[in-house]
């Protein structure tokens, strides 16, 4: 099965550009809803942090099942069908959410929520691919600053709400208002040139991709630290009020939405090495900040800083996994983004657990000693042109479509 590539033109492109960009701020807005709202839902359930853990374990389950799925479907499917039908599923689960009455079923349909949303981003990404493809250049940061876009507004949304609206009232409205977005961008969104079903869903993972993935499981993980435990240290661990404790999330998404635009400039000129190295002592002196000093305006700044920090990491490792596997791009990122997604999706839940033994607090220590260990691996990212995935892939595509 082969789906037709949008021909459009520069205008069709443009088209192609806009949709994919509301998509992934349509995740960003869903992730960061429920993100914001987490204490609440703690509350209303009285939930320990082991039990919270628990929950977010669920979440966690959830996508990982679903990254083998999300090939599979992107291959029977396309990428473009894939992404409709999971942004949708997305934003109903979301409706879902705050009905959950009981522990278990909390964990089901987080379930469902993580998995969910790991087949709409292994979809959305790869839609962002053929947008990039057909624009020649890259432009891989802006759409994941879209993602980091739809998260402030989720959760500045959330910050507004929290102290007067209910749970399920601030899920239902925001749901179906995001559903409405996904369905009105799925009709600009790009087809595939790409015969998927003949190429493997992962590449061999040699030691280069190894590392890039190790990076990306570091970043990803103390991403996901800000996303699910943020608003729980500010007001268990700082004092901050519901109200406030929201903004440790919007503080992260801002910071990254503001550098994910500019990151591309920025690797042009001090080389991908080097920016990710910078990249991972920012990060570093963000998350060390906010643990050492539980003030809430200290503690805002620092997830800032972590925020502005990791912003760069996926979409540069995302790369140079194309550089690492010129022939085969596509699997070669593949393998690197479910290393990554792990980290995404196992860390919160670890940070529970050491929450239930210890505090929050000591949780996020453990944020600091990955972030340290991924500036470290900064020296590990293959050098060369961040255009050179894209080239790959280009590449790629012109031997496919000669050969249908």
């Amino acid at each position: 099965m082969t789906e037709r590539l949008t021909r459009g033109g520069t205008s069709g492109l443009r088209t192609n550009r806009l949709a994919v960009c509301v998509v992934f701020a349509t995740s960003g807005a869903a992730f960061a809803t429920w993100a914001g709202r987490i204490p609440a839902v703690q509350d209303r359930l009285g939930l320990p942090p082991g039990g919270l853990g628990v929950a977010l374990l669920g979440l966690t389950t959830g996508a990982v099942v679903a990254l083998p799925l999300s090939g599979a479907l992107i291959a029977r499917f396309g990428s473009r069908r894939t992404t409709r039908t999971a942004a949708a599923a997305l934003c109903l689960v979301l409706l879902l959410l705050p009905y959950a009455g009981s522990l278990p079923l909390l964990v089901a349909v987080l379930a469902l929520f993580g998995g969910s949303n790991s087949v709409l981003d292994t979809a959305m990404n790869a839609q962002a691919v053929e947008v990039e493809t057909g624009y020649g250049r890259p432009i891989l940061s802006s759409f994941h600053g879209w993602w980091s876009v739809g998260g402030l507004a989720g959760s500045g949304v959330a910050a507004l709400v929290a102290r007067d609206v209910p749970v399920r009232t601030h899920f239902t409205v925001v749901a179906c208002l995001l559903l409405l977005a996904a369905v009105v961008a799925s009709r600009g969104l790009p087809g595939s040139v790409r015969h998927v079903q003949r190429t493997p869903s992962f590449a061999r993972p040699t030691k280069a991709l190894a590392a890039l993935g190790a990076i990306a499981f570091c970043g990803l993980l103390a991403e996901g630290a800000a996303y699910d435990w943020s608003a729980v240290y500010l007001r268990d661990s700082a004092g901050a009020s519901p109200s406030l404790a929201a903004t440790g999330f919007a503080a992260c998404s801002l910071a990254m939405a503001a550098c994910r635009f500019g990151a591309d400039r920025v690797v042009a000129r001090l080389g991908a090495v080097r920016f990710v190295q910078l990249a991972g002592l920012v990060s570093t002196a963000g998350i060390v900040l906010a643990v050492a000093v539980p003030r809430p305006a200290v503690v805002i700044v620092g997830f800032g800083l972590l925020g502005g920090g990791l912003a760069g990491i996926v979409p540069v490792v995302f790369s140079g996994a194309g550089r690492v596997a010129p022939d085969r791009p596509g699997p070669a990122l593949a393998a690197v983004a479910t290393l990554g997604y792990l980290g995404l999706l196992a860390g919160p839940a670890a940070i529970g657990g050491i929450g239930e033994v210890f505090d929050v607090r000591a949780g996020l220590t453990f944020v600091v000693l990955l972030t340290a260990l991924m500036t470290l691996l900064g020296a590990r990212v293959p050098a060369g042109s961040v255009a050179g995935a894209g080239e790959a892939m280009r590449v790629e595509k012109a031997a496919e479509l000669g050969g249908s």
